[in-house]
């Protein structure tokens, strides 16, 4: 069976289980300290792609061109399309 419309690809998906919850419990007040280590959660996210972005950035033949990632809401999303 060969589809040229399908394409195979890779992902994966990184996410900050128990985090609404988390928010939840602090009654989404990010003053309190629950709130405060929510955002710290978020934080983390955020660290994790700026490492990425640069070493991407400087080791450009590490990653392949088709390497993809997406930050939505408490979750980073990692996608690579693959060689048929």
């Amino acid at each position: 069976m060969n589809n040229t419309d399908v394409k195979p690809s890779v992902t994966a998906i990184i996410d900050l289980s128990g985090f609404s919850s988390h928010l939840e419990i602090g009654d989404y007040d990010l003053r309190t300290e629950i709130g405060n280590s929510a955002s710290n959660r978020l934080q983390v996210l955020e660290d994790a792609l700026e490492i990425l972005y640069k070493e991407n950035y400087l080791s450009k033949k590490l990653y392949p061109k088709k390497f993809k990632s997406l930050r939505f809401n408490d979750s980073i999303y990692f996608t690579m399309d693959l060689d048929d």
